[in-house]
């Protein structure tokens, strides 16, 4: 035995891994990169980016505000020319009616009003009687028009002074006429009104700050932590010195602890010194008068930065752990970065989930990370964070970032990405090794579903379900089957069914749709929707004067055909020679959740997704989840059409009986001849 191994015995996992973790932080520090990453970068240009633009705006928009609006006035209405006069910021000169569209043109004027001859005529007369004022109300009411060129912001900002003028001066008129019927006394009295505005003055240029600071702070982590990740996984391993670092004795998941280590440290670096350097900006900063003196609905104390500290501390890792994920399924250098891009956007557009205003207040939002993450900064800045809030927030998110390290720390386990093996195209058919082809396949579907499909039903929701479920379901399925060469029976499950999963796929179709709606009413306790949203799904699924029929065929059989052939076909069948039994289905069921872009439906849908999965799986063929499929849309739109109440106790009690049999027929052991 050699000298050499005897110590390495001593060391337990930990303290192996903190050796990895020494070594790697030497390297990752002795980049400049690295450290203008970490240090230079959010110390300057962060707070510059928070701060500024912000600032500029809000001044930008009040310089516009003070700007003088030159009026030309086109007919005679003396009145009228001196309540504008009274006005600030407004400038009133006459103008020919023959040359003011030359003088907007020209910028000599900024708002043109043309005065007809009846409105001049009629503000100079005196309504003193009743049949006077009798004739008045007869009469078609001469109105004033006005013209102006809407692309200039500085025209744009002032109109408020100038309907303000128009509005005193019609105010004016109205008393001066009812005074002389000896009823101005009683109209002042009556429609006198007073208010007090106890809410803190804010223009829509102060909500930026908690809008754009949480995405901030992800992008901060993000860029901090991608280059060191791609860095210490694919640079060592084209650089050929990860082999070298396997001849250690050290476990492979030690290695990669220890390399997440390093990336969580960078990242947690750069979040400190960003708050750090953006409080310190804030507070003593030359912007502190007009931005933290002139915000006291926001909260920049130090307890606000502790607090998005906290926050942000699960974050860090659960970022952290994805760079060092993307960075482990990539060979080249170039190819990581190339993944860094899409992972900006799906880290963007689950914080910008925090935005919409119907979400922000739903307990459903505080488990999903990043999304979580930004709520609750939001809140923190603006004064309305709860200590339940910041506890879920913190906790789901830790949960996600220790399962995603774990995953991450996994890869390694892997011999085509820890040495980088390009596999075979018939290496790939055997073992079904498609990993980033399907992540290609699926970005690109799931981008036309999102962009084309969405054109498609401004045009006819008939046609664009029949054009989605053909040409961007369907046939893209097809061709990645072709592409991947893989057997078309066997892929697709195209086996003959047993009959007992037949009448389990049957019995479940109306208990499925009894159970989705039970599922939603819990859920929208905690997650509600609008009853626009409501009405925008119901057009989808059942536009007006369609039958019945109809509709269930576009909307029933061609995704229980299509969306099969693609989720429980192509991805379940390619996947299972690499997933076990249990996280094949989960990961389907989960994949079909987030297929119908819902965050409303995802749970009920996923759940089904599940129960398909597992009727392909345990049935071997693909025909009892196309018969749930379309039994379960089928009963939704014929419910949906007669308007059945799915809660009602008999609709309960069949689900409930279907069910029974359901279980009765999975649960049922078949003769050994059965299967052939």
């Amino acid at each position: 035995m050699s000298s050499s191994a005897t110590p390495s015995s001593n060391y337990k996992p930990m303290s192996k891994t903190w050796i990895v973790f020494f070594k790697e932080l030497k390297e990752v520090l002795r980049d400049y990169r690295t450290l203008i990453m970490m240090i230079i970068i959010p110390t300057l240009f962060y707070p510059a980016m928070l701060v500024f633009p912000a600032t500029f705006a809000k001044q930008s928009i009040a310089r516009l505000g003070q700007n003088t609006v030159s009026i030309g006035i086109v007919g005679d209405c003396e009145p009228l020319k001196k309540r504008l006069e009274q006005a600030e910021h407004l400038k009133v000169r006459p103008v020919n009616e023959a040359d003011y569209v030359e003088k907007l043109k020209s910028n000599e004027i900024d708002v043109a009003i043309l005065v007809p001859t009846e409105f001049s005529a009629a503000i100079s007369k005196d309504f003193t009687t009743e049949p006077e004022f009798s004739y008045l109300k007869k009469a078609t009411l001469p109105a004033l028009k006005l013209v102006l060129d809407t692309n200039r912001e500085k025209v744009l900002f002032s109109m408020a002074s100038v309907y303000a003028a128009i509005g005193e001066f019609q105010e004016d008129y109205i008393k001066k006429r009812l005074k002389a019927l000896n009823v101005g006394d009683v109209w002042e009295r009556d429609t006198k009104v007073t208010f007090n505005d106890v809410s803190p003055k804010q223009s829509e240029t102060d909500d930026m700050l908690p809008q754009f600071a949480p995405y901030l702070m992800i992008l901060m982590v993000l860029l901090a932590t991608s280059y060191p990740a791609i860095d210490l996984i694919t640079g060592e391993r084209q650089r050929g010195t990860l082999a070298l670092l396997l001849v250690a004795p050290v476990e492979r998941r030690s290695i990669m602890y220890g390399k997440i280590m390093v990336v969580v440290m960078v990242g947690a670096l750069t979040t400190i010194l960003g708050i750090v350097s953006i409080a310190a900006t804030l507070q003593f900063g030359p912007v502190k008068t007009s931005v933290v003196d002139a915000h006291p609905q926001f909260d920049f104390s130090l307890t606000a930065w502790l607090l998005v500290l906290l926050v942000m501390s699960p974050l860090v890792v659960f970022i952290s752990s994805l760079s060092v994920y993307v960075a482990a399924m990539t060979r080249t250098f170039q190819q990581a970065q190339g993944y860094l891009f899409p992972m900006l956007l799906v880290t963007l557009f689950l914080a910008s989930a925090a935005q919409i205003p119907e979400l922000a207040d739903n307990a459903f939002l505080r488990i999903v990370p990043i999304a979580n993450t930004t709520l609750c900064i939001k809140q923190i800045i603006t004064r309305h964070q709860s200590w339940s809030g910041i506890a879920i927030t913190f906790v789901s998110s830790a949960i996600a970032a220790v399962l995603l390290a774990r995953s991450a720390a996994g890869l390694l386990q892997r011999e085509d990405l820890l040495m980088g093996v390009q596999l075979s195209p018939q290496k790939k058919m055997q073992t079904g090794s498609y990993g980033r082809e399907l992540v290609v396949f699926g970005g690109i579907v799931f981008f036309m579903l999102f962009y084309f499909g969405q054109l498609l039903s401004l045009w006819n929701v008939m046609a664009s379900l029949v054009i989605t479920q053909i040409f961007l379901i369907l046939c893209p399925a097809l061709v990645f089957l072709r592409y991947t060469r893989s057997p078309v029976r066997e892929t697709l499950s195209l086996k003959r069914p047993s009959p007992r999963f037949v009448l389990a796929a049957i019995s479940l179709g109306f208990a499925t749709v009894v159970l989705s709606m039970l599922i939603l009413t819990v859920q929208t306790k905690f997650l509600p929707y609008s009853e626009e949203y409501a009405k925008q799904m119901q057009l989808m699924v059942m536009p007006p004067g369609r039958p019945l029929w109809q509709i269930i065929l576009v909307a029933a059989l061609m995704p229980a055909i299509c969306e099969e052939f693609f989720f429980r076909g192509v991805l379940q069948g390619i996947l299972r020679k690499n997933l076990p039994k249990q996280k094949l289905i989960i990961v389907i069921g989960i994949l079909f959740g987030i297929f119908h872009m819902s965050m409303f439906r995802i749970i009920p849908t996923g759940l089904l997704g599940i129960l398909l999965a597992y009727l392909t799986l345990a049935s071997g063929s693909i025909f009892p989840s196309m018969c749930l499929h379309f039994m379960h849309n089928a009963y939704y739109l014929w419910a949906s059409y007669y308007k059945i109440e799915l809660d009602s106790t008999l609709c309960i009690s069949l689900a409930f009986g279907g069910l029974v049999i359901a279980g009765l027929a999975l649960g049922w052991k078949p003769a050994k001849q059965e299967g052939k």
